[in-house]
């Protein structure tokens, strides 16, 4: 008679098999290769003996850090995206001992990031380069550097301090850390121009987590206010925290009948930084200086819209923004949130919103349920109308209009 843990690897492996063919049936399908993902890891869990369900902790840990490590003495870039390099060459390249490099570059080639060609020579794989796409190696470095280094320090944190989820954006694990406390997560961001720069590269590169277009119908919802917009010269868009203006030029791109004004806000440090040529005259999208804790300039724009920007801040702080822009909303207004919205349960496919909430735990900022969502939305005189949800992913658009008086 099989043993429950054989019986629990064979129901494993049957899911897995049948997910995988369907991926292969639809290989750019992203739900089915999710799916297919989520079924691969029950089999590699029921896989794991008990040392190996400790030990992968441990191989996780230290890869993302050997990651970080060659990031910043130089290794990564020096390795060529096509053809090989040995590791003299890479210890030269970077000016380091070459048994340093061998050692951890064994870490890494074990967990897949690159491959050996030869013994102590390494090229890139699929997954290495992926951190050459724009936005990517910086969002690594920036999580790392950040969200990581404070979490690492979590309990000896709470050593002194009552077992509650952090509330203060100026006095949590991230801005004690940092031994910056008095200050929120934006400013110790931005110490440095090298990292400012970094997070704004983050940011503004497209990530299939959180896309700008696939659950909200932009087109047929927003059409005829468009036109109206036009019409009496009102602002169509305002893209509050808009960053260099990358998601509105998709909008504009992907629905090029939607006319009107958009207005991209962001802060001066921001705005003073986007490529003079990044967003074409005729795209109608201009960028203007603001700094969202402070009252909403736009009055009455058809569209208000928020991209990732309320996850950053705890419920307080939310409200205050929110009410900005519920001040300066006509009665026919509509904002619109893209955020993460949490699942009731706990979900397999798309892990971005836990460790994506394991981040914000460390500033006081925290990812929502449909349930918080609400809540949010009413305390600032808002219904929230309607939840639109992408077909695969946690990150979904939420629709707030003007309570009836």
């Amino acid at each position: 008679m099989e043993s429950e843990q054989l019986q629990s690897v064979r129901s494993a492996a049957k899911y897995s098999q049948k997910t995988v063919t369907e991926y292969f049936e639809k290989p750019n399908d992203r739900a089915t290769r999710l799916s297919a993902l989520r079924d691969a890891r029950r089999l590699v869990n029921e896989l794991q003996d008990r040392d190996d369900a400790l030990f992968t902790q441990f191989e996780n840990v230290f890869a993302a850090h050997a990651l970080r490590f060659i990031m910043a003495i130089g290794v990564f870039e020096k390795i060529p995206q096509a053809g090989s390099i040995t590791a003299t060459q890479l210890a030269a390249d970077v000016g380091s001992q070459r048994y340093l490099i061998v050692r951890i570059m064994r870490m890494l080639v074990a967990v897949g990031m690159f491959e050996e060609v030869h013994q102590d020579e390494y090229m890139h794989t699929r997954n290495s380069k992926s951190l050459l796409l724009p936005g990517y190696g910086d969002m690594f470095q920036v999580v790392a550097d950040g969200a990581l280094y404070s979490f690492s320090r979590l309990a000896e944190y709470f050593e002194s301090r009552p077992l509650e989820s952090p509330s203060s954006p100026t006095h949590n694990p991230f801005s004690w850390a940092f031994n910056m406390e008095g200050q929120d997560w934006a400013a110790i961001t931005a110490r440095t121009p090298e990292n400012l720069e970094r997070f704004n590269r983050s940011m503004n590169a497209r990530w299939a987590s959180f896309p700008v277009l696939g659950s909200y119908p932009f087109d047929t919802e927003l059409s005829s206010l468009s036109a109206a917009a036009v019409e009496h010269d009102r602002v169509f868009i305002v893209d509050i925290g808009g960053g260099n203006g990358g998601a509105m030029k998709e909008i504009r791109e992907a629905y090029p009948a939607l006319k009107g004004k958009i207005i991209v806000q962001d802060l001066a440090r921001v705005v003073d930084n986007v490529p003079p040529c990044s967003l074409p005259p005729e795209l109608n999208i201009r960028h203007q200086v603001h700094d969202f804790w402070t009252p909403q300039p736009i009055r009455n724009a058809t569209v208000f819209y928020m991209k990732r920007i309320l996850h950053d801040w705890p419920d307080d702080l939310c409200k205050k923004l929110m009410r900005h822009v519920v001040d300066a909303m006509a009665p026919d207004s509509r904002l619109l949130i893209g955020d993460t919205v949490m699942p009731d349960r706990v979900q397999r496919e798309d892990l971005y919103c836990y460790w994506m909430d394991m981040t914000m735990l460390t500033f006081a900022g925290k990812e929502r349920s449909e349930t918080d969502w609400r809540k949010l939305f009413e305390s600032v005189g808002l219904n929230l109308v309607n939840v639109w949800k992408a077909p695969v992913g946690t990150f979904n658009m939420m629709e707030g209009r003007l309570k009836s008086t």
